[in-house]
């Protein structure tokens, strides 16, 4: 509403004083009315300051909220999925090591995520038996277009160490079969 609105409101309400007032009263009357109505205006701009800057205030932190959850998503999505393929055949090679700290090395680095997000990395990436169920429980949480950049980081990963094996192609595999659902979801 801003400045307008108060200056308005408040020779809004010093008019309906004076128009009430002339008739039975003189001019102090008429002074009275308009210093009150400039008064109740400001009063109102305060009250509405206040408000607006609350309001502003919670828009920003939900904003705030949504991006971090955006984020971690992506983080605990990524480095699930990570571990995931490296571990499709059973080992980590040295090859996948270099490449998987390669593509998380950044992720781990972002001192604004939340502590609890940076020890779910860690449990992830400390989860020998990680299934597929739970990584798609991490990548139902981000959208397709998201999904689909995964899709380099996963062949680089199965690439990492020469020529993929049967289990590195079916998890590649499975992983397309699943982004290609989720966009026929959505």
């Amino acid at each position: 509403m801003g400045k307008l609105f108060n200056v308005v409101a408040g020779a809004s309400l010093g008019l309906i004083g004076i128009v009430t007032a002339v008739p039975t009263c003189g001019g102090g009357a008429i002074l009275a009315s308009m210093a009150a109505g400039s008064i109740l205006g400001s009063s109102i701009a305060d009250s509405d300051k206040k408000a607006n800057f609350e309001a502003g205030a919670e828009r920003t932190k939900k904003i705030a909220q949504e991006e971090i959850k955006k984020y971690s998503d992506f983080y605990l999505a990524t480095t699930a999925l990570s571990y995931y393929c490296a571990r499709c055949d059973g080992n980590i090679s040295e090859a996948e090591k270099i490449e998987l700290e390669h593509d998380l090395s950044a992720l781990r680095k972002n001192a604004e995520l939340p502590a609890e997000v940076n020890n779910e990395m860690v449990r992830i990436q400390n989860d020998t038996h990680l299934s597929w169920n739970t990584v798609k429980k991490y990548l139902d949480e981000v959208d397709v277009i998201t999904l689909k950049k995964l899709s380099k980081d996963v062949e680089e990963i199965i690439q990492a160490d020469g020529v993929p094996n049967m289990q590195e192609r079916k998890t590649k595999e499975l992983f397309d079969s699943y982004v290609k659902e989720r966009e026929n979801n959505e």
